[in-house]
Order: C-alpha cells, then sequence, then structure tokens
C-alpha cells in the first residue's frame, strides 16, 4: 500500500468514528437512564405493595429493609436494598420518599441524564422526578 492509501484509509476510519461516536454515546446514556428507571419503578412497587400489605398509610417512610421482601427477587433494586443502599447507575444516592410519594432521582443524575430527556423529561421519565 502506498502512503496515500494509508492516510486516505485513516482519514476515512477518523471520518466515520467522528460520525458514530456521538450516537454510540447518547445510547451508552440513554440505558443508563433506563436502567435507573427500572429502578425507579421496582422501588415505587415495591412501596405500594409494602404499603397494601401491612396497612401502611401515606406520609410513613419505609427503609430498605421494609422493601426488600416486597422487591423483585434478583433485580438490581433487590440487591441495593439488600445492601441498604438504593443509587442509580452513576452511583449517587435515590430517595425512597414516604408511601404516596413517588422515589426520587439525584438532582446530579438527573442533569447529568438531561440530553436522554431532550426537551420533555415527563416524556422520559414520567412522574419520577429529582430532589
Amino acid at each position: 500500500m502506498a502512503l496515500t492509501e494509508v492516510t486516505v484509509a485513516l482519514a476515512i476510519t477518523a471520518l466515520l468514528a467522528a460520525i458514530t461516536a456521538p450516537n454510540f454515546m447518547r445510547a451508552h446514556l440513554r440505558s443508563q437512564a433506563s436502567q435507573t428507571l427500572k429502578v425507579l419503578r421496582e422501588v415505587e412497587s415495591a412501596k405500594e405493595m409494602y404499603a397494601i400489605k401491612n396497612n401502611v398509610p401515606d406520609g410513613v417512610t419505609p427503609t430498605c429493609a421494609d422493601l426488600l421482601p416486597y422487591a423483585r427477587q434478583g433485580s438490581p433494586a433487590a440487591a441495593q436494598m439488600a445492601a441498604n443502599r438504593l443509587h442509580d447507575v452513576l452511583g449517587r444516592p435515590i430517595a425512597i420518599n414516604a408511601i404516596g410519594k413517588l422515589p426520587q432521582l439525584n438532582a446530579v443524575s438527573w442533569d447529568q441524564f438531561a440530553p436522554v430527556a431532550e426537551d420533555n423529561p415527563k416524556a422520559f421519565w414520567g412522574e419520577f422526578g429529582h430532589y
């Protein structure tokens, strides 16, 4: 191969990398946000089951130990509850909150996941918010 051919091949490879890298990074961030949203949903589901089974009124904040029996076994949320530490995939804490109030994402994580939600965070996160 001549030097010119190698240079052209490298230029094409660099151009393709420049085009695909942002899409890859966005897909990776969306995957992380989806995993975090799944944990938020599992925590809320466990809270609802805990409140119903134990006749717990709104306003009472359960602990990880309270929720663990109601978490889907083998799920990331159950593993975190067993370790007594709920967190998102970035390692930041998730607030369980009281019965009747949805669990919330850390504000720093919320901002970091903002590109995934684009202009409409409610479309991605639903009713889940941040603290």
